[in-house]
């Protein structure tokens, strides 16, 4: 029965070529046109979230006020995380990130040069908190010693295209001409959305070797950069208020009385993971911030042109019906039930729709845009 349903189906799709074309292409405009829009929406929506608790991930940032006006910051002063790990209670992991545009150096017969290559500085609770798979290397010790460096697979086939993961280990890169580091392990690239997809990893107490960057992180209370960044996970049942309390009152026993002026003021507060990819007062790494806004407005318009596509078709369908009267009126002579007669309409309008979503996927750009 289904097949005479199709055969059918077909038969008048022939006999109405251009009502066919019409309803096929206004419903793959609809379709094609929600779909692209989910991809870009989709695309912004899933940024870190598939990170293991991340609901009670945090970055710590620094708002600002100066005689009222409101100013906000990413970043922290050197000293905090370090204090953090030995003062707070209720942090089970603290991860410190600096963050650094350095010229690399690749040691050969020619040296090779790759120009500002985002560098950051941090050490193994980076990966306890944000995993990556280790394709070399030990997470436990890759990052403790001074001028260790952890690379991502794809930095370290750029940095070392003819060796493999493991022949790569113990190899020497060059930051800045001076900061002469080793290979102790490299790491998968992130899978999923992240704005966290760091590629060179330098153990954080390499910063207490070199001069200039040891002023970031001991006893500079009263400077922050974005470049100085701080990231929290919070035991269970610990409230992001307390260790927001504990965090400023850390900042006021130790920061620098000049900033003690009338109407200047500085905070610490608490920016949850999620709100990371959202957020213009913060920013992100090297990527663009989006916008909620926008996106649900995408998302409104995705559904109006679905909906316009199903209107459209409906309209013609209907302006069409008074034509095929005559043919119901033969089928209900013929024998044909009620029942019958709506199934084979509802089989024709799943064929327009099933060609309708063949010519979306026959598009190349959207292919592309899907992949």
């Amino acid at each position: 029965m289904f097949k005479n349903y199709l055969k059918t189906a077909f038969r008048s799709f022939r006999r109405h070529k251009l009502f066919t074309f019409i309803n096929v292409i206004g419903l793959a405009i609809g379709i094609s046109a929600a779909l692209v829009i989910f991809l870009i929406v989709n695309y912004d929506f899933t940024f870190d979230k598939n990170i293991k608790d991340s609901n009670r991930i945090y970055r710590v940032v620094t708002d600002y006020s100066y005689q009222g006006e409101p100013f906000y910051n990413s970043g922290v002063t050197g000293p905090l995380p370090m204090a953090a790990r030995s003062e707070a209670t209720g942090l089970e992991t603290v991860v410190p990130l600096y963050t650094q545009g350095y010229k690399t150096t690749i040691q050969a017969k020619t040296p090779v040069i790759f120009k500002n290559q985002l560098i950051v500085f941090t050490d193994k609770t980076y990966f306890d908190l944000f995993p990556r798979q280790w394709l070399a290397g030990s997470a436990k010790t890759a990052l403790n010693a001074p001028f260790q460096v952890v690379l991502s697979s794809k930095q370290a086939e750029k940095y070392f295209p003819s060796l493999s993961y493991d022949k790569i280990i113990g190899r020497q890169v060059v930051y800045e001409d001076s900061l002469k580091t080793t290979v102790t392990g490299i790491v998968a690239d992130p899978a999923e959305n992240t704005d966290l997809a760091f590629h060179d990893f330098i153990s954080h107490s390499t910063m207490l070797s070199v001069n200039h960057l040891k002023k970031q992180i001991v006893g500079n209370w009263g400077g922050t950069t974005s470049n100085c960044q701080m990231f929290v996970k919070l035991t269970p049942n610990t409230t992001p208020a307390n260790i927001v309390r504990q965090l400023n009152s850390l900042l006021l026993k130790n920061k620098d009385k000049m900033h003690s002026n009338s109407g200047y003021k500085s905070t610490f507060a608490l920016q949850p993971l999620s709100d990371l990819h959202f957020n213009s007062h913060y920013g992100t790494y090297n990527k663009p911030v989006a916008n909620k806004t926008t996106l649900y407005l995408l998302m409104a318009v995705a559904s109006f042109l679905l909906l316009l596509g199903c209107i459209n078709f409906v309209n013609l369908t209907t302006a069409q019906a008074s034509q095929r009267a005559k043919e119901i009126g033969i089928r209900k002579t013929m024998g044909s039930s009620r029942k019958q007669i709506i199934t084979q309409y509802l089989s024709e309008t799943f064929l327009v729709t099933i060609l309708a979503v063949i010519i979306y996927g026959n598009d190349p750009i959207l292919i592309k845009g899907i992949w």
